[in-house]
């Protein structure tokens, strides 16, 4: 499967490379998946959090996870909420995620020494509305590069709500659209 193929090679280039399990977060706490990989001496180097889009898998991030490697990064690669290896039945989009990736970045730190206050973020698609919800709640995050972020929430949750069911987007919009009129009126 990709997620061994991508820490076969992780592990060739990596000395210190450990898929772990680490609790989510209180509100809805259930067993989360990750896959740490450093070059050596994970304390004396910062780390890049990667974080995939829904539907996806940590092992997306190979190719980036490799380069990172070879710059001299640790780098933390979870499977999110709902995705994977990970518990869990709704994506939340940061909501839940960011306290469940606040317990792998302290389980980082317990078990390799993270310094996690050298932690930067590098996301996709609905992963960088996870890495915002983070960034937001840790100020000790020195750098965020979101790729393909959404830009209206709204947009996004009717498109998978109508990929996911089968109900038209207009149809779903229209229901959005009286649900607001009578809440506000």
């Amino acid at each position: 499967d990709r997620q061994t193929e991508m820490q076969e090679a992780l592990r060739r280039v990596a000395p210190t490379v450990e898929e772990f399990r680490h609790p989510g977060g209180p509100l809805d706490p259930v067993e989360m998946a990750a896959t740490f990989a450093s070059p050596g001496q994970p304390a004396k180097r910062s780390t890049i959090l990667f974080l995939h889009g829904k539907g996806g898998r940590a092992c997306e991030w190979e190719d980036s996870a490799l380069l990172a490697l070879g710059l001299g990064y640790n780098v933390l690669l979870p499977d999110l909420r709902g995705h994977g290896d990970s518990g869990g039945r709704y994506t939340t989009f940061g909501l839940l995620e960011k306290d469940d990736l606040a317990n792998a970045i302290t389980s980082a730190k317990r078990r390799w020494g993270v310094d996690p206050t050298r932690l930067g973020i590098h996301s996709c698609s609905a992963g960088s509305s996870v890495a915002l919800e983070l960034a937001g709640h840790r100020p000790a995050v020195r750098a965020i590069w979101l790729e393909s972020p959404f830009a209206d929430a709204r947009k996004m949750a009717r498109h998978y709500l109508s990929a996911s069911t089968g109900v038209p987007g207009f149809l779903l919009s229209l229901a959005l659209t009286l649900a607001h009129a009578q809440t506000y009126t």
